[in-house]
């Protein structure tokens, strides 16, 4: 494992108060592999399992839903040190949308159990990296949850809107910058993009909020 990629596995939540040292150590206690994917590519189909974990290294890897007609919905997008399959890697259970490259990326795979259990050494990391495990699932959760409010919203003013308001709060500004474009935001928020677009541009006209791409600009406290 290169340096470049270590200090990129380390601003994983996974890794929080292991150290360089101890990070490098680590990865001589687990089998891990690094893998190569072209822009399109399919990482994980919806409907196989995996026992790996996967860290992305370098591009983004978007994590997308099916319906029955064909049509993409993206659920998330995972950027460098971001790490996805977490949940259906310990149950073993069927993987409930695609992984694929939204971008060239490079991604590290690694087996959920040497994860979640102390290695033959005892290292005292591996300890930490245990319990970093439990609140990166607790934050997965929290995640899942938030959206979960967002898309059952009864109007999509409502939906745009509370997506706006939780935004600004984690920037403490009314001004925020997102990291998706109109598609992915229509994709997020379960809608359809020309009904986004013109929702949005009612809001502007409104003086709710103005924009520019994917920067907005909230007028109002909400």
């Amino acid at each position: 494992m290169n340096k470049e990629y270590i200090k990129t596995i380390m601003k994983n939540r996974l890794f929080a108060h292991i150290d360089e040292q101890e990070c490098t150590a680590l990865f001589g206690c687990l089998d891990s592999e690094v893998k190569s994917y072209a822009k399109g590519e399919t990482l994980i189909l919806q409907g196989e399992t995996s026992k790996n974990l996967g860290i992305v290294l370098k591009g983004h890897v978007h994590l997308v839903r099916y319906d029955y007609y064909g049509r993409a919905h993206l659920v998330a997008t995972c950027l460098p040190s971001d790490s996805f399959g977490e949940v259906y890697a310990l149950n073993g259970s069927p993987f409930a949308l695609n992984v694929e490259a939204g971008t060239d990326c490079v991604v590290l795979y690694v087996e959920i159990v040497q994860l979640s259990t102390m290695c033959h050494k005892m290292c005292s990391f591996h300890n930490q990296l245990i319990q970093n495990m439990l609140i990166l699932l607790s934050k997965r959760n929290e995640y899942l949850n938030r959206k979960l409010t967002y898309i059952t919203q009864p109007t999509l003013r409502d939906k745009i809107l509370m997506f706006l308001k939780d935004e600004a709060s984690k920037a403490h500004s009314q001004s925020v910058t997102i990291d998706m474009n109109r598609q992915q935001l229509a994709d997020y928020l379960n809608c359809d993009r020309s009904a986004l677009s013109n929702e949005l541009s009612k809001m502007a006209s409104e003086g709710l909020i103005t924009y520019h791409k994917n920067h907005f600009q909230l007028i109002e406290v909400i």
